[in-house]
């Protein structure tokens, strides 16, 4: 389990260090950053997700390509 998660230049979050827990809330007012952390989170699954894909070839074009 991971006990704390860094993030560095994502969206509005600069250089921010979440504790985790077994379980967490996010509180805060508007524009805290909130909705920001859940982002990260987000894009941290799809990116985990690709990489663990096994595809030949990761880029396909259909169709043809002209100037």
């Amino acid at each position: 389990m991971f006990k704390s998660i860094r993030f560095r230049n994502f969206k509005s979050l600069k250089d921010y260090t979440v504790s985790l827990r077994t379980m967490n809330v996010l509180v805060g007012p508007n524009n805290a950053g909130k909705s920001t952390i859940l982002d990260a989170f987000r894009a941290m699954a799809a990116a985990h997700r690709y990489a663990s894909r096994r595809v030949q070839s990761p880029i396909s074009v259909d169709g043809n390509i002209s100037q």
